[in-house]
């Protein structure tokens, strides 16, 4: 009886300890699962729409404004009624330094009729700077242009220099192609020395474009 007892009392004390320790470990299971995840932190840079070495080409055609014409010698210096409205086309490309930066070119030609109908032409070919304000699904670049500029009015002909700032909108419908409208004011100074001072002449025009563009 009495080894009997005891090895009854043994026994339960056994699976006493046994329901214990599986007690334990189910809390400490339960414990572990219900731990938070923490979440990996990312070291990569932002995605940009343009970078180094990307390339933009495009197209533009729109009118060309004549503003006013200040001829310093002259009896009325300004001038803001000689020409109808005109237009302006041309071509350009740029290449990006960084995703907000890039350089480029443009090659244009642009036409007005004076009031006695005189045919006023102009050619400018210009070296670019321009920087993004945003870039994206909408792009909003200002650009400072300067360079040659070949204008022809009537029997008189004239290769001077020409500065253009320049502000534009796109919107990019793909990542190849792109429509917008920009719009410059013109700076054309006509200078002259010696006896035909007075004949230097500052031009100033507005040109405003719509575009057609295609990224590479």
């Amino acid at each position: 009886m009495v080894f009997s007892t005891l090895q009854g009392s043994s026994l339960m004390k056994k699976l006493i300890y046994f329901l214990l320790f599986f007690l334990l470990i189910s809390i400490f299971g339960v414990s572990a699962q219900e731990q938070p995840v923490t979440e990996e932190i990312s070291f990569e840079p932002p995605l940009y729409r343009y970078d180094l070495g990307d390339q933009i080409y495009s197209l533009s055609a729109g009118p060309l404004i004549n503003l006013f014409i200040w001829s310093p010698e002259e009896t009325t210096p300004i001038d803001t009624g000689s020409m109808k409205l005109g237009g302006y086309v041309s071509l350009g490309w740029e290449a990006f330094l960084d995703h907000k930066s890039s350089v480029g070119v443009e090659l244009g030609y642009g036409f007005a009729r004076s009031l006695d109908t005189s045919l006023y032409l102009s050619i400018p070919a210009l070296a670019r700077v321009s920087y993004y304000l945003l870039e994206g699904n909408i792009d909003l670049p200002v650009s400072f242009s300067a360079g040659g500029i070949y204008s022809s009015y009537d029997d008189q002909h004239y290769f001077g220099v020409m500065v253009k700032p320049e502000i534009s909108v796109y919107w990019n419908i793909n990542d190849e192609w792109g429509v917008g409208l920009k719009t410059a004011y013109w700076f054309i100074p006509e200078l002259y020395f010696g006896e035909n001072s007075s004949k230097t002449s500052y031009a100033n025009f507005l040109s405003i474009q719509a575009t057609v563009k295609y990224t590479q």
